[in-house]
């Protein structure tokens, strides 16, 4: 067991060490139908293959031996106030992934997904490909930690970079508490038409969830996630942009309530969340309404039932209504399909 910890803490240093500079003009993209349905609020809950990118410990809370997972992201904007995404509609079906447990105390996950969406030209997207692996050392701890590469890809080039991600979770009764840092990482282009020798970097984050089960029939989660813990800055020949984070003004925070059905097995969420797009050295934020559900379906050639969650983010109410004037005015829908396993 000493040979795990060891490692554990090896990776953990790694982690830690501090880049010297950090990248811009990105936002980050929603994942998991599940978690954005309660305002991106479950980072303490996510128990599925995207807990490979939210939250590492969270795989080992998963009773099943293997869990398949698919999502698809759509982005529909109808305008915005900066006339970068006038009715444009983005479209990904590329968030896959796949959990294994071995034993009640070791969980393996590989996830492949959409991370970061740059809007910038030549717009690009930074999909991570990771490997998790997650253990609970005591009934009420639980660590994990992803490793991978980063790939960041558009119309004319591809840059490769690495991410490691550390979470950890505490559970107590119906209460559950979450710590999550991911570590910075950067890219460079070498024929980007406008900067030569382009280098961005992107920061550290740090995330931390809580959720608590009020009734068998009624949760409440909280979450503040992308908390940045260092500078950012953009890069290149005779260009040098730097921008110094905010800790509450740049961070997600959500705040979600999720109703059960004991019987059916039917889920409904509603959240709101407050999320960011970075442009150059300012931040514009972001405010959104989510609804979500999940339900069940079972097909005649298979064993298990196949669960289905599904989550709409709205940002073009509070925009019309002048609560949130600066929003893009864009809806995002997310649809995932869950495969449990018990072998």
């Amino acid at each position: 067991m000493w040979r795990y910890s060891f490692f554990f803490i090896f990776i953990c240093f790694f982690a830690l060490t501090p880049f010297k500079n950090f990248g811009l003009q990105f936002v980050y993209r929603d994942i998991n139908a599940y978690n954005v349905g309660a305002g991106y609020s479950k980072l303490s809950l996510v128990s599925d293959p995207t807990a490979v990118i939210l939250n590492p410990a969270g795989l080992v809370l998963e009773k099943r031996k293997l869990i398949v997972y698919y999502e698809s992201y759509v982005s529909i904007t109808v305008g915005n106030i900066l006339e970068l995404a006038s009715r444009k509609v983005t479209f990904d079906p590329s968030i896959v992934g796949i959990s294994f447990s071995v034993n009640s105390s070791f969980t393996y996950g590989l996830l492949y997904s959409t991370y970061i969406y740059d809007f910038e030209y030549p717009e690009t997207s930074y999909k991570p490909i990771l490997f998790s692996i997650a253990s609970k050392p005591f009934e009420f701890l639980a660590l994990g930690l992803s490793v991978g590469p980063m790939v960041a890809i558009n119309e004319i080039e591809t840059s490769y970079s690495f991410m490691s991600i550390i979470g950890t979770s505490i559970y107590l009764n119906d209460f559950y508490i979450s710590g999550i840092f991911r570590t910075p990482f950067f890219v460079k282009w070498n024929r980007n038409p406008y900067y030569f020798n382009l280098k961005q970097t992107f920061p550290p984050s740090v995330g931390v969830g809580i959720s608590y089960a009020l009734s068998d029939f009624l949760l409440i989660s909280f979450s503040v996630d992308h908390i940045f813990s260092g500078f950012a800055s953009f890069e290149a020949e005779n260009v040098n942009v730097s921008w110094t984070g905010d800790i509450f003004r740049d961070s997600k925070i959500g705040i979600g309530i999720t109703f059960y059905s004991s019987q059916e097995g039917l889920k409904f969420s509603l959240g709101m969340v407050k999320d960011n797009i970075y442009i150059l050295p300012s931040v514009l934020p972001q405010y959104g309404l989510t609804f979500g559900a999940t339900g069940f379906i079972k097909l005649p050639f298979l064993k298990e039932e196949i669960e289905i969650n599904a989550s709409i983010r709205d940002g073009i109410l509070l925009a019309i209504s002048r609560i949130a004037p600066d929003n893009f005015q864009s809806i995002v829908g997310l649809v995932s399909l869950l495969v449990r396993f018990n072998l």
